[in-house]
Formats: C-alpha cells, structure tokens, sequence
C-alpha cells in the first residue's frame, strides 16, 4: 500500500534536506498520514519518528529494538529490555528486563504482555496493570495465564496476589 501524500511528501522532504543519512531506515507497512508515528532507524539505533513533516523524533534513536509503536511499547538496549508509554516516554516496565515477549504474537495482541528477569517471569496487560517477574512459569493460552509460583499452580491478579489453583485448572483472564 503507498503511503498517503502527506506522509511521502514528508519523507521525501527530509531526504532532500538531508535530515537523514543514507544510514536511515524506515520500519513500516502502515498507511501513514500526518498524525502517523513510524519506527525508524539511525546510525543503526531505533527510534519513532513523526510522520508530520517536522523529522522531530518522538523516541530518539537509541536503541537496538522497538516494537511497533501503540500506546505501550516494548524496547531493547543491550541486552536489557523494557516496556515504555508513548504518552509519558517513561518506562512503566524498567529497561532490566532480560526479555519482553508474547508467545505465538506482538506485544498486546492478545492484551497481554510478559517480561522475564532473573529466571522469573512477570506479565501486564496493555492498561499498564502488571505484576513484578516473580513466577517460575508461566502457561499461556490465547486468553488465559496460568502461573507456577513456589512449585504449585494457580492464578494472580494484576496486584501480583497469588491463588492457589485446588484443582490445578483455574486460570486468570483478566486483572
């Protein structure tokens, strides 16, 4: 699909400005207007750049991986990962992370999030509610999680409360 006017007047503007090097990728297959925000790269960062025609970045260029742009997003420096809010640009998963994932999707696809560090694994939903990376395990079923915490099975809500699951096959939905 060719981006709207707009948005590759935009583009094209910018290259002819030379606001970016040749060493300037752009990450898309979106339909962009002017209000759009793309995933672009520079000096082989990552970063999320307006599409209104000012080249303003709206996450600078700084880190090795961003995945597509909506309101929580997740990123990668190094070898820490971190979950960000566009609307605060502050991280409401630190960037300690050693991994940011969703099996089987993207991040938020199915409204859910996990995050492992040191071995253990938190989750979150796309509102921000999450839990701290305190579980063993984790099994994970389109909508439903269900959580191995100090060697038994169960649930927890959005506060990170464990339930232990009496008949191993309670399941959290929704926190």
């Amino acid at each position: 699909m060719k981006p709207t006017f707009a948005a590759a007047e935009t583009l094209e503007k910018m290259y002819q400005e030379e606001k970016f090097d040749e060493d300037f990728k752009l990450l898309s297959t979106q339909y962009l207007t002017k209000e759009s925000r793309v995933v672009a790269q520079k000096d082989g960062k990552w970063g999320i750049l307006k599409t209104d025609g000012s080249g303003d970045w709206i996450i600078a260029p700084e880190y090795d991986f961003i995945s597509f742009p909506n309101n929580n997003f997740a990123v990668q420096k190094g070898d820490k990962w971190g979950i960000m809010d566009l609307s605060t640009k502050e991280f409401i998963v630190p960037l300690e992370q050693d991994l940011v994932y969703v099996p089987g999707g993207g991040l938020f696809d199915n409204g859910i999030a996990f995050y492992e560090k040191e071995g253990k694994t938190g989750f979150m939903n796309e509102y921000g509610q999450r839990t701290e990376a305190i579980f063993d395990k984790i099994d994970f079923d389109d909508s439903d999680v269900k959580v191995l915490f100090n060697g038994k099975w169960g649930y927890a809500d959005g506060n990170g409360e464990f339930t232990l699951d009496q008949n191993e096959s309670c399941f959290y939905s929704i926190f």
